[in-house]
């Protein structure tokens, strides 16, 4: 795998995929059985130019730590969930009659930016903090 394949892959540049050879960006403590946490893969080898990583490694490391790292360098705050929960939040009217009887709009999926599915599991980005800690903690 080449630069330009992993730049595609995480979403980041190329000196944040080199700082991250440096030390993991955001997670202080490794995982000794697994890549969490630890740095970027170094490259296996030079030809010319070209830097060339080792596929699976990459991407063992990226299925790890993709999660923790983000695709996305906005600062928006994030959670991460199963698909299945944010499915069926997703599923659920937003309309409910309060206790006097009267319609409240209550849609939750209104405080959602954007999500990206990844396996099992969702990303799911907010406006701010108070807005995912609310999500979080009623649907996850």
């Amino acid at each position: 795998m080449v630069i330009a394949e992993i730049m595609k892959l995480t979403g980041a540049s190329k000196p944040s995929i080199y700082r991250w050879m440096e030390k993991h960006p955001s997670l202080v403590i490794a995982d000794p059985d697994s890549p969490l946490g630890h740095p970027f893969p170094k490259p296996v080898r030079k030809e010319g130019r070209t830097v060339h990583w080792d596929d699976e490694q990459v991407l063992q490391w990226w299925d790890a730590n993709g999660s923790t790292v983000g695709r996305h360098p906005e600062d928006s705050p994030t959670i991460v969930m199963s698909w299945e929960s944010f499915r069926r939040t997703m599923q659920i009217a937003p309309r409910v009659v309060d206790e006097d009887g009267e319609e409240v709009v209550h849609d939750h999926m209104d405080m959602v930016q954007q999500f990206e599915r990844r396996d099992d599991d969702v990303k799911v980005w907010f406006r701010n903090v108070s807005d995912a800690v609310l999500f979080k903690l009623t649907y996850s």
